[in-house]
């Protein structure tokens, strides 16, 4: 259920969050758990109110929360859902903008199902590779150019962050004064000095089975464990990126990292000439620094200044190249990009839903920590943003810098920068009441980031559900 076909595409537009309402599992079945009580109203003409009554310890409990764009109920399967949250922002993408899909809620809640799918069931991912690789094709057949996919699959498990197309490779986070985060990945080294160090390995792809294809080989390297709700929980944060390149854009990008590579020895060099040159001027003498008398060889740094400039505008250069390549690549969807981001599951303690036989281990115990801590810090930053949007204050500070999950999601969180959509997978069982409410509470959170922002550019294409 979704509201009259309109999606808000606005460059000012607020996360919109959609809540899937899972059907009860087969093992929830059998055990004849009993169904939390929704019921969904409308509360304007894009909104809806969502009422909730669960049962936490034989004791009733309520839960009303508004502003959501949609609640996708158990008969609403992944196309459905698909066509509700994620088709409407490709338009996006297909300017050349970025589109952004988060899957939050409980273990066991379905976001891994929503984002991957399992089987015949394709997950939202595949079905955006899909339109966005037809569209690229009529394109291409049109206008002779040569449009692809580029995959990059990351994760982030106990605090650090893995390539994992590049055989998981242990990346590093790194922030600009400019407040542009940077994952790094691989690093080389050359006997001539020279230090390449590329970003997240990219796979290029022309179809969604290409597509598929480096997803599989990402997922089966991703950390996985058991949990006391789900005998499959993704114990890790993925982050999963497509964007629209030509061959033109990665050749000028690869060529930043060439330059990069090569200004690293000369910086070097040009550092130790200093350093070797300041050092003549004193000498230490039973513990005491004294004037040698020696003039520093003023020339040989200017040289090696000299020779540092002339490479760092070559980086200069380099860059220069690839953000022209980004935007005059032939087509205006050039450098669009698709993210989809699914969370790990936050855990609330061993106070509902245990799995028969068995408890969690130390480790497990440590992971699940770990996890609440991030997600914690995550709904800070949402918060800090809801607040500087409602009281004006846009200067006020998020803490993005607070964990690498917040870090590196900086981007998809500043919704100025991105049509973005939450979607806030929930358990019907009444066994998990604690933790849908939970999951609720946090939607809830989201939604009021669009508390007084303007409503327009209305697109009509996104399909009602019932």
């Amino acid at each position: 259920m979704a509201k009259q076909d309109q999606v808000d595409l606005s460059p000012d537009a607020a996360v919109r969050v959609f809540v899937r309402w899972r059907p009860l599992t087969k093992v929830e079945i059998s055990q004849k758990n009993a169904e939390v009580s929704c019921e969904v109203k409308e509360e304007d003409e894009t909104s809806y109110v969502l009422d909730v009554v669960g049962k936490v310890n034989n004791r009733l409990r309520k839960w009303s929360g508004s502003g959501f764009a949609g609640v996708l109920k158990d008969k609403d399967d992944n196309a459905s859902t698909f066509a509700t949250t994620v088709e409407p922002i490709l338009l996006r993408v297909m300017e050349g903008g970025t589109g952004s899909c988060f899957c939050y809620g409980h273990t066991g809640s379905g976001k891994t199902h929503t984002v991957l799918g399992y089987g015949e069931e394709f997950g939202m991912y595949y079905r955006a590779a899909t339109k966005v690789a037809e569209m690229l094709k009529a394109i291409n057949d049109k206008e002779g150019t040569d449009l692809a996919i580029n995959v990059r699959f990351s994760e982030l498990y106990n605090g650090k962050v893995y390539d994992l197309l590049k055989q998981r490779a242990e990346c590093h986070v790194r922030q600009d004064a400019d407040g542009t985060v940077h994952i790094r990945s691989q690093t080389e080294k050359f006997a001539d000095g020279r230090v390449r160090v590329r970003p997240l390995h990219a796979v290029t792809c022309r179809d969604a089975e290409e597509v598929a294809k480096a997803v599989a080989m990402g997922t089966s390297l991703r950390t996985a464990g058991a949990s006391t709700l789900h005998d499959q929980s993704s114990r890790s944060h993925a982050i999963l990126e497509m964007e629209i390149v030509t061959k033109e854009l990665m050749e000028a990008r690869e060529a930043v990292i060439q330059a990069e590579s090569e200004l690293v020895p000369v910086g070097k060099r040009c550092t130790d000439i200093k350093i070797e040159e300041q050092s003549k001027m004193y000498v230490n003498v039973d513990g005491e620094w004294k004037f040698t008398g020696v003039q520093i060889d003023q020339a040989r740094i200017d040289a090696a200044e000299a020779e540092l400039k002339v490479f760092e505008e070559r980086v200069k250069a380099a860059e220069e190249r690839a953000t022209s390549a980004s935007r005059n690549g032939g087509h205006p969807c050039v450098g669009g990009t698709l993210v989809f981001v699914d969370l790990a599951g936050a855990e609330h303690g061993a106070d509902e839903g245990k799995m028969p036989g068995r408890s969690q281990t130390a480790q497990e115990r440590r992971e699940g920590r770990q996890i609440n801590t991030e997600l914690l810090a995550l709904k800070e930053v949402i918060r800090a943003r809801a607040q500087s949007q409602g009281n004006g204050a846009q200067g006020q500070r998020i803490p993005f810098r607070t964990c690498s999950l917040t870090m590196v999601l900086r981007r998809y969180l500043i919704a100025n920068d991105c049509a973005c959509v939450m979607i806030a997978n929930t358990s019907p069982s009444i066994e998990h009441t604690v933790k849908t409410i939970n999951t609720l509470q946090y939607a809830a959170l989201v939604t009021a980031s669009s508390s007084g922002r303007a409503k327009k550019n209305i697109v009509t294409n996104l399909r009602v559900t019932r």
